[in-house]
């Protein structure tokens, strides 16, 4: 009895052992905690301190496939891409938090296809952490810098914002109440113009309205052309004849002929 009861007691032990070790396959994977603290040194103490603006603008000019070839043979894993966002994460972090000066061990925490790699770093105004993601093959995913901030200036910029927030919504009420206000001018202002423009449709017409309209000349002022016609003839023939005779033209008197209308029997 004591014999069939041992036995069943290792079976179960046995069984859970087996269950243990599957769950354990299933959860995590493998990866070499040595290589990626190297990586992650390498990349701060490395890589990094010799990032800047101008050398990153340089290497966004770089084709990626020539940029990864560079990474494969330096022996970093990581995609150009990874390497521009971990640089524009370093460059922010020196500008809040100042230059690095040092960092702590890495803490470790394995997820079901990544690991995560921690580290509280020193810097020359703030102190930060410098967490890095693995994925399962042991390629860097992405490089993070946050930096630590007190509590009174957590609340202070909380206020800043919240005071920025509130400003911006006074203003933009203030703008939407004096458009409102204004739009009581509307209607008198287009009235204004309505009149005005039928005030000088009025004034065109009474000007058209005062201009005599004759299509005939009047006869006084063709009796008049007429006249002036044959005075102008007569001076020139009196001058003619002076000048012929050796007479001054003075003496000469100019009358102007009237031609009598002929008799129609």
């Amino acid at each position: 009895m004591k014999k069939k009861v041992s036995i069943l007691l290792s079976m179960v032990a046995l069984i859970a052992l087996l269950t243990g070790c599957k769950a354990a396959k299933e959860d995590g994977h493998s990866y070499d905690d040595k290589l990626l603290k190297q990586t992650s040194e390498a990349i701060i103490t490395q890589i990094l301190p010799n990032v800047s603006e101008e050398s990153l603008t340089q290497v966004k000019k770089i084709d990626d496939f020539a940029f990864q070839s560079q990474l494969y043979n330096m022996g970093i894993p990581m995609t150009p891409q990874v390497y521009q966002d971990s640089a524009d994460s370093w460059i922010q972090a020196q500008e809040e938090c100042g230059a690095y000066i040092d960092h702590g061990d890495y803490s470790i925490e394995a997820g079901k296809d990544t690991v995560k790699l921690t580290t509280a770093a020193q810097f020359k105004n703030r102190n930060a952490d410098i967490t890095f993601i693995y994925d399962d093959k042991s390629y860097l995913q992405s490089m993070t810098v946050s930096a630590d901030y007190t509590m009174s200036e957590i609340l202070k910029k909380a206020v800043l914002n919240t005071l920025l927030g509130m400003g911006t919504v006074f203003l933009v009420l203030i703008f939407i109440s004096i458009i409102i206000s204004l739009l009581k001018y509307v209607p008198s202002l287009l009235s204004g113009k309505r009149e005005t423009r039928e005030q000088k449709a009025g004034q065109i017409e009474q000007t058209t309205a005062s201009v005599p309209k004759s299509s005939e000349p009047s006869a006084v002022n063709a009796e008049k052309t007429e006249d002036m016609d044959d005075t102008v003839l007569a001076a020139v023939i009196a001058a003619a004849i002076a000048s012929a005779e050796g007479v001054s033209p003075q003496s000469f008197v100019v009358r102007s002929i009237k031609r009598r209308p002929e008799n129609k029997w």
